[in-house]
């Protein structure tokens, strides 16, 4: 527990301890189920589309790759993350008081990184004294993702927040009525153009789906979507470094076949048609795109295809690809069924499963599906999400757990 309550501000400030806590939590997990002999986990539906997903990568993908050795660098080690979703949905969180304790850290650690980007937005360095870079903020580390890290903590701590109401504790939505406008206007300032427009689509949908579930709820979600849009267009319109790269995504998109993006894609989709079966294997994707700067016309760049579909289409093939096809609908499935049969409400329900949105959204330019830092963010944003869904309410016979029925 101190291991995953340490992974997410490890995760803010350097790649590989985040990495290792990662690996520690599933290697204690491994030697409790051996010691208490439960196993139940290996039936977890999600767990087992992971292993399937891992088992396709090693026996299909990497020993046909460009590279096996590279390929299989990455693709033995990627168990961990399936391994590390069954240590939090099956050992981890299945106790409420835990998954108390895990929402007010987690609450913390979001509220100072906040902090910290409103520092830097006012400032216009980091508190390690880096000036911002391209007119983005910056993490600890000093790389320009710390608006992808707010979105992809923030949307299950929301939602968490408000769950902890049903588990009696009143004070969690009043916190997440402070904490997610403070969010939402950092991520704005991040100036990160895919985590910007992907938290405002998932709170469109959000807004859309309590309108249309809960009547009651109908003006007070319209009143906090015209507080919000008037706060998001006042910081687009007098805020010049966000004007100035607002402008510059409009342009992108009514330019997108002229675009370095557009390349990219372009590469990845024809990488897959030369190695439609089996892929190029994992992280050879930086070696095999010089063959291809012809195709794209313009300079390559980017040590991966910037789309998490595209990524595993290019590296895994048709078989890998319908391996992760069949990971997503799981994790869908089995949220929606958890959120359900436990009755979670509906406005908690949209920022949890606005998780998947934010992580999986299938166009958008995104981050690494198998590299460390975007994964580990990736895994722990719909674990979290998950776990939450699967609590239940303690009852007279019952014990808190979240596993209890």
């Amino acid at each position: 527990m101190v291991f995953l309550l340490a992974l997410p501000p490890t995760l803010f400030v350097a790649r590989g301890p985040a990495d290792v806590l990662l690996v520690l939590i599933g290697v204690a997990f491994l030697f409790e189920s051996v010691h208490k002999r439960r196993w139940q986990w290996l039936q977890d539906p999600v767990v087992v589309a992971g292993l399937v997903f891992w088992i396709f990568l090693n026996t299909v993908v990497s020993p046909f790759a460009e590279d096996s050795d590279r390929s299989f660098s990455r693709s033995l080690p990627w168990v961990r993350f399936p391994l590390f979703y069954a240590a939090v949905a099956s050992w981890l969180l299945t106790e409420i008081h835990a998954l108390r304790l895990a929402t007010w850290c987690l609450a913390g650690v979001l509220g100072l990184v906040v902090a910290d980007c409103l520092v830097q937005a006012v400032s216009g360095t980091s508190i390690m004294g880096d000036p911002i870079h391209n007119q983005r903020l910056l993490t600890l580390m000093g790389d320009k993702t710390v608006g992808s890290y707010i979105a992809k903590f923030g949307f299950p701590l929301v939602g968490m927040l408000i769950c902890l109401d049903r588990f009696g504790v009143p004070q969690g939505p009043v916190v997440a009525t402070i904490l997610g406008p403070l969010m939402l206007l950092a991520v704005v300032l991040t100036n990160e153009r895919t985590a910007t427009v992907l938290t405002l689509f998932s709170l469109l949908l959000i807004g859309v789906f309590v309108f249309a579930a809960v009547p009651s709820r109908r003006a007070l979600t319209l009143l906090i979507a015209s507080a919000l849009t008037g706060l998001i267009s006042v910081i687009i319109l007098f805020v010049d470094r966000v004007n100035d790269r607002a402008i510059r995504f409009i342009e992108l998109l009514i330019q997108f076949d002229q675009s370095s993006y557009y390349g990219i894609f372009k590469m990845s989709w024809h990488i897959f048609l030369d190695h439609p079966l089996t892929g190029i294997g994992l992280k050879n994707y930086r070696d095999v795109r010089w063959e291809y700067v012809d195709l794209a016309q313009m300079p390559v760049g980017g040590m991966h295809p910037h789309n998490v579909w595209l990524e595993v289409l290019a590296e895994t093939g048709l078989f890998g690809f319908a391996a992760f096809v069949g990971l997503v609908t799981v994790l869908i499935i089995v949220f929606a069924r958890r959120a359900i049969d436990n009755r979670i409400n509906s406005l908690g329900t949209g920022f949890l499963a606005s998780s998947f949105v934010i992580t999986l959204f299938p166009i958008a330019a995104t981050q690494s599906f198998f590299s460390n830092w975007p994964a580990i963010l990736l895994w722990c944003s719909f674990t979290f999400a998950m776990a939450t869904v699967s609590c239940r309410m303690p009852t007279a016979l019952g014990t808190g757990r979240c596993d209890d029925s």
